[in-house]
């Protein structure tokens, strides 16, 4: 085990600028729940997890003239907070879910234990650079079963996207350029560089449309008394194509679904369908790619460039970003004296479009919406939310 070590994929060499650039670049998992929890045997679980799931223990290795790799770092670790009022549905006043985290020095993941005035909450924040979503998932029930005094599964798998879309032999696909339409455009270009978010939970289970009726509010609200194009972006989980690796790592690809005018909530989830039939997330694509831009250094400086300059023009590579995170079911995700009630995904910190979180949880639907504060500063945010918890209805 002292000896494994990791190629860093490109998508992980831009998550890493980025997480320079615009941090925290996080991906934060939030169980809520009920119950108390020892301190101590959550330590020790975190451990038993991390002994076979390197991917939560890594840290960025830079070296002149080599490759930059990822080698085994510090087990993620745990904080315990009182936050009596921290209720678990916006980032306002709770500046923990804004911690960075320094891939260089590690720890990349730690575990939060937030103690509210009438729930509890178990924070897994993992940087992306080193997980995708699916992957903290697979992280975190594995934490949940080594609290509960079960065997953690492991992932020890090196494997990494570009690996894959190179055995695959896919087509390329371009970058998309900045030609759609923000929703809520034009932005306040003296807004600090800050980003707010909001939880939506509905009492009926994730309807298989969602992702549709979603992509169809947000381009009504994009074209709202002007035309355009509207893009949005749909990471997507590459495990299903190469099951026999058992990675926590960033294993997914991008899907771009344009949203033409008068489309149909049924008609964009068939789209999605016929993209995921067609392979498209299979297929290289611009600065994901490793033959795109190689080396770390370059993609600091592009992300950069690109940040700082992001809102020139009015229009972004993507209108919104929607990651789909599946259905969660409770007692996978409970143990040692918690009982999840209900869990999501924060939104990723984001400049530009729209970022939307959905997945299930048991049989309730979980989203959480986030926006830049360039475009917040009317009452967008609360516009968003009622767009959103309207779609999912």
């Amino acid at each position: 085990m002292n000896q494994w070590w990791k190629e860093v994929a490109a998508v992980d060499r831009f998550f890493v600028a980025v997480n320079e650039v615009r941090p925290p670049f996080v991906i934060q998992l939030m169980l809520e729940g009920d119950g108390d929890l020892d301190p101590d045997l959550l330590d020790q679980a975190l451990e038993r997890a991390a002994a076979v799931n390197p991917g939560c223990t890594l840290k960025l290795v830079e070296e002149p003239d080599t490759e930059p790799r990822w080698v085994l770092g510090p087990v993620p670790t745990l904080t315990v907070l009182d936050e009596p009022d921290f209720e678990g549905q916006h980032g306002d006043a709770a500046p923990f879910l804004m911690w960075p985290i320094d891939c260089k020095s590690g720890p990349s993941c730690e575990l939060l234990w937030v103690r509210g005035k009438h729930k509890r909450y178990l924070i897994f924040r993992a940087a992306h650079a080193v997980m995708d979503g699916q992957g903290t998932v697979l992280w975190v029930k594995d934490v949940l079963r080594a609290l509960r005094g079960e065997h953690p599964i492991g992932h020890p798998s090196t494997a990494t996207v570009d690996q894959l879309i190179r055995d695959l032999d896919s087509p390329r696909r371009p970058y998309p350029k900045p030609d759609a339409l923000h929703p809520f455009a034009p932005g306040d270009p003296k807004a600090p560089p800050t980003f707010h978010w909001r939880r939506i939970v509905l009492d009926r289970p994730l309807d298989p449309l969602a992702s549709g009726r979603i992509a169809v509010a947000l381009a009504e609200r994009a074209r709202k008394g002007r035309e355009g194009l509207v893009r949005i972006n749909l990471p997507t989980d590459l495990r299903t194509h190469n099951p026999h690796e058992r990675t926590t790592g960033n294993y997914f690809n991008s899907l771009f679904l344009e949203v033409p005018p008068g489309a149909t909530p049924d008609g964009m989830a068939l789209k999605i369908i016929q993209l995921l039939y067609k392979k498209e997330g299979t297929k290289s694509v611009g600065i994901y790619s490793a033959d795109e831009i190689g080396s770390l250094a370059a993609f600091r400086v592009k992300t950069f460039w690109d940040l700082n300059h992001l809102h020139d023009s009015g229009l972004y590579a993507f209108s919104a970003t929607l990651s789909h995170l599946g259905v969660l079911q409770g007692p996978e995700l409970s143990g040692g004296g918690f009982t999840a009630t209900g869990g999501f995904f924060v939104p990723l910190v984001g400049d530009s479009g729209c970022v939307v979180s959905l997945n299930g949880f048991d049989e309730h639907t979980e989203a959480a919406v986030g926006l830049s504060a360039r475009f917040t500063g009317q009452g967008q945010l609360e516009e968003l939310e009622a767009l959103i918890r309207r779609a999912l209805q």
